[in-house]
């Protein structure tokens, strides 16, 4: 027990003993009992009231220090208390049992515009926007009721109006003795910011940065609501799909800047053609979907299409230093009428867009069943091109070119294949043409040519001594990129020799370009390159010509070798392109050989390389190693045996 409650109790027992005291000397004592219980007061009245401490008097120097301390240490952390309160980031307001505010901080008032003074006593429903609904207020009161506490997004007004969205918690402080409600706490936070992000974001998500049109995830929403809608409706709806035609003149012409700039122009153009309930997207580099809704006949269709067909083709003024003249070709697909699937009736529509391009351009085509196959089949390998590009569904296999006097390979052609992920493995007859139509054929190109090189690297240090390895190169690729600078990059990132690469080339490609490809010929064969003419005697070029150009080796087609040695005209081509080829020093290929007899008829002629089926399909990298070094131990065991 402390020395302060000890004297304390000692003070308060003197007062029986003064009366025990009083009563033992009654008769000799000059103040009777009241008297001396009247002084006792009278100082501890004097003690109480005026020296204000009447008990502590008697307590040590030590205690009253300690008791000082911790009254300091109370006050301070109720001030730090109060400072939090008053300068916390969100906004906190505190209400008492019948809901009327008795305190708020400097954030609620920095967020709402109202002062203390204008919000004491007031319910915070002077705050309520109007966007929540009585139902939603009502949940919001069942679950702070039932749990104690909520929070959630609320839209709330500011002073002067404005209106905006908040993060809102609110909890009960509740009487321990009687469980009743003495306060509601709430805090929130305005967060504008993070809703205009997440806003700016969903638009992002949802519309082409460079028109501001819906993209394709928005337009599918559309199209399914569209859709649903119909059904209910005695109405059709159209589904527009154009491509604008001359679009890649206009790129390569006047640069990306102004093929952006009309992409703007066109995107208003077409805004400005259709209806406010019409949706127009933009899906593609200059492809564009518009979906038409509550069509009551197909003249409407042709109506609006031609409008756009006409709208598009009128000159583009102010884009460049004179007109720019585009057109559009539109595929029209209707729904629900010819599908309510929505992956249907884009495709249809796609499909009715290449009609029109087949059919001249700058028009329009309505989409029906008896299209022919052919259509279906290219657009959806088209598609499925552009996924497998960006998927790496490719791969090569290798054709060996064997010396048959030695019966030896001496070289391979890496030739392309799909993993197509529904159809299988595709050869490329199936699938080149369309990549070069549609320019798929740079990407794919540039994969071959690292593929075969890369292999080339590998197989050298599995004792896998070919000499060379030859890919094919397109038109496409020698109109669109840098080939020397493509090839060099390919050939220092692979550590591939150059002389162990040999580009194979077809007479088109020659005959189309000559000036161009003569000086990229000549500076890649400065590094080593080597090159091919593939299918020699199908083009009009003449040996002689094409011996300006730095060539080492000419295929022979295999649709001459087909027929040998029974066509007496493809007999008498071979015969001419063979020694044609020798007296100008060319290496010569025959390809397509399928049986002995045309492979004697070739080894007569001194044909240096046979290529075809004859020998080998064309294989997987593994199985052509096994091949090669099958090969290598028949011609070793031969040589050992002394056999010519």
């Amino acid at each position: 027990m402390s020395k302060i409650y000890l004297n304390s109790i000692l003070l308060l027992l003197l007062i029986p003993l003064l009366i025990a005291i009083n009563y033992f000397y009654s008769s000799k004592s000059p103040y009777n009992l009241v008297e001396i219980f009247t002084i006792f007061m009278g100082l501890l009245i004097f003690f109480v009231y005026y020296k204000k401490k009447p008990f502590i008097l008697m307590a040590n120097k030590k205690d009253i220090e300690n008791l000082e301390h911790s009254l300091e240490k109370d006050n301070e952390l109720i001030k730090l208390y109060e400072d939090v309160f008053l300068n916390t980031g969100n906004a906190i307001v505190v209400t008492d049992k019948h809901n009327k505010i008795i305190k708020v901080n400097n954030a609620f008032s920095k967020i709402t515009e109202y002062s203390f003074e204008e919000v004491i006593g007031k319910n915070p429903k002077i705050l309520k926007s109007g966007r929540q609904s009585k139902d939603f207020y009502k949940k919001m009161w069942q679950s702070l009721t039932k749990y104690g506490h909520w929070n959630g997004e609320v839209w709330n007004k500011k002073k002067y109006g404005a209106i905006y969205p908040q993060w809102l918690s609110i909890s009960l402080i509740k009487s321990k003795e009687t469980g009743k409600v003495l306060n509601y706490i709430s805090s929130f936070s305005d967060i504008s910011i993070i809703k205009e992000s997440q806003d700016a974001l969903e638009y992002m998500a949802h519309h082409d940065g460079l028109t501001g049109l819906v993209n394709r995830v928005l337009l599918k929403s559309h199209l399914d609501n569209f859709i649903k809608t119909r059904k209910r409706e005695d109405t059709i709806g159209a589904l527009l799909y154009l491509d604008l035609d001359k679009f890649k003149f206009v790129n390569d012409s006047y640069g990306h800047a102004v093929g952006d700039s009309l992409l703007q122009a066109v995107s208003k153009r077409l805004l400005d053609s259709v209806r406010d309930s019409d949706i127009v997207a933009r899906v593609g580099g200059d492809e564009f979907i518009i979906l038409l809704s509550k069509i009551s006949s197909k003249d409407n269709i042709r109506y609006i299409v031609e409008k756009i067909v006409n709208t598009i083709s009128a000159s583009f003024n102010d884009l460049a230093d004179e007109p720019i003249y585009i057109g559009t070709s539109v595929g029209i697909s209707i729904f629900p009428e010819q599908s309510d699937n929505i992956d249907d009736i884009i495709k249809y529509a796609d499909i009715g867009m290449f009609e029109a391009k087949k059919n001249g351009r700058n028009g329009y085509q309505f989409y029906s069943n008896n299209m022919s196959k052919d259509i279906l089949e290219k657009t959806s390998i088209e598609r499925d091109l552009r996924s497998a590009v960006l998927s790496n569904e490719f791969i090569l296999h290798y054709q060996p070119q064997v010396d048959a006097e030695k019966n030896r390979v001496i070289s391979t052609e890496a030739l392309i294949r799909w993993k197509h992920p529904i159809i299988g493995l595709m050869p490329p007859m199936k699938f080149i043409d369309i990549a070069e139509e549609s320019e798929l054929i740079v990407e794919i190109g540039k994969w071959v040519i690292f593929q075969a090189c890369s292999q080339m690297v590998q197989w050298r240090k599995d004792n896998i001594f070919i000499e060379k390895i030859s890919v094919n190169v397109s038109t496409i690729q020698f109109l669109k990129t840098d080939m020397v600078e493509t090839i060099t990059t390919i050939l220092e990132k692979t550590g591939c020799d150059p002389h162990h690469l040999e580009i194979e080339i077809t007479e088109s490609v020659l005959i189309q370009n000559k000036e161009s490809m003569s000086k990229t010929l000549e500076t890649l064969r400065e590094i080593g390159v080597e090159f091919a003419i593939d299918d020699f005697g199908t083009g009009y070029s003449s040996l002689a010509y094409l011996k300006q150009l730095p060539f080492n080796t000419i295929k022979i087609d295999r649709s001459f070798v087909l027929e040998i040695p029974f066509n007496e005209d493809n007999i008498a081509i071979t015969k001419s392109v063979i020694a044609l080829g020798k007296s100008f020093n060319y290496k010569i290929i025959a390809e397509g050989v399928e049986t002995k007899e045309q492979l004697e008829f070739l080894k007569e002629l001194n044909c240096d390389l046979i290529q075809g089926f004859y020998y080998s399909k064309p294989m997987p990298a593994e199985d052509f190693a096994k091949y090669y070094l099958d090969l290598e131990k028949k011609a070793k065991k031969k040589a050992n045996n002394g056999e010519v």
